[in-house]
């Protein structure tokens, strides 16, 4: 499927299609009026970014609740937003310290809606063209610290980042009245130098190498003015580390767009419906796969067993859709969390049509939404299935334990044709639980 890869900036939509070669990349067509995999940079200067420290949580929706309420003095009112937290650093035993980056959620659906995109789920990575940039150095820079210069027609960014991780950025558009190159030459020493001295006195961090991409990358003169004034490497970035068969004026004309196919997950903005939806999918195609396996394999059987299997075959069929109508029902109705998404992803890998494990995930579904991080093993012998099913949990009180006690207990008794032994141990002392549950299903 095409690699579409898009940045808008100023309201321009300036795009290409890449063929992917291992960690090469060749632009094989300018027309992005297609099907494919988008990737989408949008140059917003206008970006919170802040420092919080918060209690750890994974719930999401309990993250993005504390990190409304840092930041509330920063939120415009009536604006929904899409967070982008970076941890930093444990402050604690009970405090973490993130970078948080939010822009207004109807950036992404201008986009959407720019492009013409039917299908979100089609969206693999939405970001800023500033963090794209990080793309670049990530794959080339190794652990040194680069300062990351990019100009073109219309801009100038300066994103400092190590092994992909952004420590810093600044960008401002290029003034009307900036008409002949020195005057260009002029604003970019300016910026530079300023940005330059920012980052390495009042953020103090230690700057390795100085990049530039874009159109700076042509000018001589202002390589030779940097390096005099900052005294470190400066170099241009090769079209050969990225680029199959593409020209050093093809690469720096889409810097961006290239570096987004690169940037990590960390700077992906893509809203959490969206995330949700993409794992949907993905999951439904799977199980979608093991039907089609089913029927490959029906298709070269006896038909003397035609009516055993048909009658197995459509149990197996039932114990599907039941369990993909009961997995997008709670996934838009947003009752399931994004880890607890992740978690059923992660069964549907274990599913075997021989062994009948969809309609056993099915069946201990209620427990798995009690117990969180367990760790699941299905085997099978003589006819039966053994299941365990091991955690580690950690509690906030004693009650949260008896709670978590009581929970776990009505869904247990609700196995009534299981034989269930658990073996599970808690400690009131330190608030935490070892969950041990050995489960037998006979045929």
């Amino acid at each position: 499927m095409s690699l579409i890869t898009v940045e808008i900036s100023d309201g321009k939509v300036k795009g290409a299609v890449l063929k992917r070669y291992n960690s090469f990349v060749e632009i094989v067509d300018y027309n992005i009026n297609r099907t494919g995999r988008y990737y989408i940079s949008v140059f917003y200067q206008d970006f919170i970014h802040s420092k919080i420290v918060i209690p750890p949580v994974r719930d999401e929706n309990t993250l993005s609740f504390l990190i409304k309420n840092k930041l509330s003095d920063k939120l415009e009112s009536g604006v929904n937003y899409i967070f982008l937290p970076v941890k930093n650093r444990e402050v604690s035993e009970n405090q973490v310290e993130y970078d948080v980056y939010a822009v207004p959620e109807k950036l992404f659906f201008e986009a959407v809606e720019r492009l013409n995109i039917k299908d979100l789920t089609s969206i693999e990575v939405f970001t800023l063209s500033q963090f794209a940039l990080s793309g670049i150095t990530s794959k080339i820079s190794g652990d040194e610290t680069v300062f990351m210069t990019y100009t073109d027609e219309e801009k100038f960014i300066v994103t400092v980042s190590q092994n992909g991780k952004i420590l810093y950025t600044r960008s401002t558009k290029i003034p009307e009245f900036v008409n002949d190159e020195q005057q260009l030459i002029n604003f970019y020493y300016e910026n530079f130098n300023l940005t330059y001295i920012y980052v390495a006195q009042n953020q103090g961090i230690d700057i390795d190498v100085i990049g530039l991409v874009g159109e700076i990358s042509k000018n001589e003169q202002f390589v030779e003015l940097i390096h005099t004034f900052s005294n470190k490497p400066v170099y241009t970035v090769l079209p050969e580390l990225f680029v199959k068969k593409g020209s050093f004026e093809q690469f720096n004309s889409y810097v961006i767009q290239i570096g987004s196919l690169n940037i990590k997950d960390t700077y992906n903005f893509l809203p959490v419906d969206v995330k949700h939806k993409k794992i949907f999918s993905g999951a439904s195609k799977k199980l979608s796969y093991l039907l089609v396996l089913v029927l490959l394999i029906f298709s070269f059987l006896n038909l003397n067993k035609f009516m055993d299997l048909k009658e197995r075959f459509f149990r197996l069929k039932n114990s599907y859709y039941s369990l993909k109508q009961t997995f997008q029902r709670e996934v838009l109705s947003k009752e399931l969390t994004y880890d607890q998404i992740v978690y059923l992803v992660r069964y549907i890998n274990l599913l075997s049509p021989e062994r009948k494990t969809i309609y056993i995930l099915n069946r201990l579904s209620g427990i798995l939404s009690v117990i969180r991080d367990e760790n699941i093993n299905i085997t099978y012998s003589e006819g039966k299935r053994y299941i365990t099913i091991r955690s580690d949990q950690k509690f906030k009180s004693v009650k949260e334990i008896e709670d978590f006690k009581r929970k776990l207990k009505n869904e247990l008794d609700k196995l009534n044709d299981f034989k269930i032994r658990d073996r599970s141990v808690y400690n009131i002392d330190n608030l935490t639980g070892k969950i041990f549950l050995e489960i037998v299903k006979e045929r």
